[in-house]
C-alpha cells in the first residue's frame, strides 16, 4: 500500500507519515502542490491525505490540488484540516474527498479510518 501525505506543517506531516509506516504503508510526502503532483505521478498512491489549507504555490492551493488529484484517481482522499465547519466539510465532500478529519486528531482514529478506506477499495 502506498500513501501520499500532503501537509504543510512538517511536524504533522512527519507524524502522519510515521503513523502510516507503522501500518506498512510506503509513504510519499509533500509540503506544496507542485511537489505533491510529482509525487502523485511517481507513487500512484492507494490513499491520499491532504491539507486543503496548503498555501498557494504556482497557482495551486490545497483545494485545487484536491480537484486535480480527484480527476486522476479513484483512490480515497482524506482531508486533514484545522478548520472544523460545515461549509469546509461540504466543500471537501462535493469536490470528491472521502473523509474530512480535523487537526488535531487522535492517531488511532486516523489509522482506523485510513485502513477502513483502503480495505473498501
Amino acid at each position: 500500500m502506498r500513501a501520499l501525505v500532503v501537509i504543510h506543517p512538517a511536524e504533522i506531516r512527519k507524524l502522519v507519515a510515521l503513523l502510516l509506516e507503522t501500518h506498512e504503508f510506503q509513504v510519499y510526502t509533500a509540503s506544496e502542490a507542485p511537489q505533491a503532483l510529482r509525487a502523485f505521478g511517481q507513487a500512484h498512491p492507494t490513499i491520499v491525505l491532504l491539507d486543503p489549507a496548503l498555501p498557494e504555490t504556482d497557482g495551486v492551493d490545497g483545494w485545487e490540488l484536491l480537484r486535480l488529484i480527484r480527476q486522476e484517481t479513484q483512490a480515497p482522499i482524506v482531508l486533514l484540516s484545522a478548520t472544523d465547519d460545515a461549509r469546509s466539510r461540504e466543500r471537501g465532500r462535493s469536490m470528491g474527498a472521502d473523509e474530512y478529519m480535523t487537526m488535531p486528531f487522535y492517531p488511532l482514529d486516523l489509522a482506523r479510518r485510513v485502513l477502513a478506506l483502503v480495505a473498501n477499495q
